[in-house]
């Protein structure tokens, strides 16, 4: 995802686990973070809920494949907790592109002015 959005033109910062994720973006704000639900240290999950809390504006797409064996619906509930789009894995460089420009030109609308 990283090299696709690079040769997009997006900056992109990564983060190993949910907790260095937090910390990141309270270091330096970004436009939209993509938070895959499973990662070590902090889930998503729990890393979407602290990050909705804290910043109610910042654009968040989750991402999930799912575990092996787990038929509960991870990008549903991870909806429910506020993330402005959900992709589930395997998915196509357009759709991740398409899907971050939407949120975006979200971001710009909501930003400007009438």
């Amino acid at each position: 995802m990283k090299r696709v959005l690079e040769k997009s033109g997006f900056e992109v910062l990564e983060a190993a686990d949910g907790k260095k994720c937090q910390e990141a973006v309270a270091e330096r704000l970004p436009d939209v973070v993509i938070l895959d639900i499973l990662m070590p240290e902090q889930d998503g999950l729990e890393t979407l809920r602290a990050l909705r809390g804290l910043y109610s504006e910042l654009k968040i797409l989750a991402i999930s494949g799912g575990a092996l064996g787990q038929q509960f619906d991870w990008l549903h509930f991870a909806k429910q907790l506020g993330a402005d789009a959900v992709l589930e894995k395997p998915f196509s460089n357009e759709t991740l592109l398409n899907v971050v420009h939407s949120l975006l030109s979200s971001h710009a609308r909501a930003g400007s002015t009438p």
